[in-house]
This record gives C-alpha cells, structure tokens and sequence, in this order.
C-alpha cells in the first residue's frame, strides 16, 4: 500500500513539476514567455505541487521506517499497520491537503521566479516585515505555512535517512557475522562474497 502511494505521490510530483512553468501568471514574471497562466493556475498548481512533496516526503519515510521495524526489531507487517501506518495515513491526509488548502485559500501560492514554481510565499517577498509595503497576496500566515511543511518535510527526511542507515547496519553486521561462521571456500572467496553483498545491500538501502 505505502509504495503504491509513494508511486502516485512521485507521479504526481513529476507532472506537477513539468506543467507548472507554463501555469505561472503571465503578468508576474519575467522572460518566460511560456507562461500563459494567471493566479488562479498559480494556485492550483502550487497546490498540487505542495500537497505532492508533502506527501512523497512522509510516506518515504514509512517505507524506511517500514523495513527497519521488520529487520532489525522482528514486527510483523500487522504490527507495522496497526501502530504506526495509520498515524501516517492520518497525518499525511490531515497535514499535506490541510496545509496546502490553508495556503490556496489565503492567496499564499505565488510565482518563485528563481525556481519556475509556484509556491507558498508572500507577495511581495517579505512585505510583512517592511511597513511601507502592502503584502498583494498572502502575508505572515505564508511564512508561517512554508516553515511548518519545511520543517515537517525535514523531519520525516531525517527520519527516512537514520531508518535507512541502521537498517544497512543491521543487514551489513548480520551477513558479516553469517560469513564468520561460514566454513564453505577460502577465506578471500568469502571475503568476496560478504563485500559484494554488502554493497547489494547498500544500494538497495539507498
């Protein structure tokens, strides 16, 4: 379930991500001449942008998570889906479509020039901090919408990354003792052998 949910996630990214510089508004960006969209096209894809790297973000860490609590703590799969898998099914639903709806809803998804997005920012940049600036759209509550799903987002990164890392030490330290007590070929073909299916390991841990 959570890699056919991570597939669609990614692909939804990945499409979000063509599509969006041609869905910035043509009136508030400079030299792209393949944007033809306005705020409205903005919004939308900045909501669709967001809601997917939220999404993509928390359920790879599951995934990691996943696989650590089933190698190196022996949970079943059950175990996995009943204490942790719907907190994050709750968490990624209630959070990711929660605060990107926030953030359409109070004009926070305007154009990154820099980056051809559209994303949650104020406009003008910083104008909450300058009192002889008007903010367009959106204001202090984008700041406080970007850092909290930057913030979430690094978390679960974070999360993802140390599972990954302790899972490719367990698998590494048990195939190294395996070969410790493996009495079949020479020394150097077992060496061999154990380097070679550490490094199958590690890739697939990363």
């Amino acid at each position: 379930r959570t890699l056919l949910l991570v597939s669609l996630g990614t692909a939804v990214y990945n499409v979000s991500k063509l599509v969006q510089p041609h869905l910035l508004p043509k009136d508030r960006v400079t030299g792209r001449p393949w944007a033809v969209g306005n705020d409205t096209t903005c919004g939308i894809s900045g909501f669709v942008y967001t809601t997917s790297v939220c999404f993509t973000a928390i359920y790879f860490s599951l995934i990691s998570l996943n696989f650590l609590l089933q190698v190196r703590y022996n949970w079943t799969e059950e175990m996995v889906s009943q204490r942790i898998e719907r907190f994050y099914h709750v968490f990624v639903a209630s959070f990711s479509v929660g605060v990107s709806a926030v953030a359409l809803a109070t004009d926070s998804y305007n154009p990154m020039d820099v980056f051809g997005i559209c994303f949650i920012r104020e406009l003008p940049h910083n104008c909450f901090n300058d009192e002889d600036v008007e903010c367009e759209r959106g204001g202090r509550i984008s700041d406080a919408l970007a850092r909290s799903g930057a913030y979430v987002t690094i978390c679960t990164s974070i999360i993802g990354f140390v599972s990954t890392y302790m899972l490719q030490r367990t698998v590494r330290n048990t195939i190294s003792r395996g070969m410790r007590h493996s009495f079949v070929g020479s020394i150097e073909v077992r060496n061999e052998r154990q380097r070679e299916r550490i490094r199958i390991v590690t890739r697939q841990c990363v």
